[in-house]
């Protein structure tokens, strides 16, 4: 391995004094400064060897990295903001199935109600039919008994005529 360079002779150490060269109050400057060389700033900016072009890809490189990393990251949010959106619209497709739903369980309902109720006046209706046949058949067998069978399309006996008023009076009890 190689030996350091000695002290100031490296431009890294040009601007710096010496280790334990520092100047105490009442003491004589130890030694004149080095003198600056014209490239003085190039070398104490750069790293010795490396030009400035070299750093622009880095530089540029570096740039991209931060892009990229931003554009992720934008990426990323508006996936999740999309998302979220996604999810209130299913929620609101959700609760408008519900309403319908809803209003078509009341519809249900109220047409149930409604066949339950006419179920229940037929069998009222069939119930007034029986008993309505049943009268017939007992009005005909009264009649056959009686000694006399009526159709139906005969015509009914007339009323009984009013009787005159006659001079004589009632049987009394």
């Amino acid at each position: 391995m190689a030996a350091p360079p000695p002290e100031g002779s490296s431009p890294w150490h040009q601007d710096r004094p010496a280790v334990g060269a520092e100047r105490l109050p009442g003491q004589a400057p130890a030694a004149a400064p080095v003198p600056r060389s014209p490239n003085h700033r190039r070398a104490v900016s750069a790293t010795p060897g490396v030009t400035p072009w070299l750093w622009l890809p880095v530089a540029l490189s570096s740039m991209l990295l931060v892009l990229f990393a931003v554009m992720v990251n934008r990426q990323q949010t508006q996936a999740q903001r999309i998302g979220e959106l996604l999810s209130r619209v299913q929620d609101m497709e959700h609760s408008r199935a519900l309403e319908r739903t809803a209003v078509l369980e009341q519809q249900l309902r109220a047409m149930l109600n409604r066949l339950q109720e006419l179920e229940k006046q037929t069998k009222q209706l069939q119930g007034q039919n029986r008993q309505l046949k049943s009268m017939e058949a007992e009005l005909q067998l009264l009649r056959r008994t009686a000694g006399r069978v009526m159709t139906p399309l005969e015509e009914p006996l007339p009323p009984p005529r009013a009787q005159r008023p006659s001079d004589e009076p009632p049987d009394s009890p």
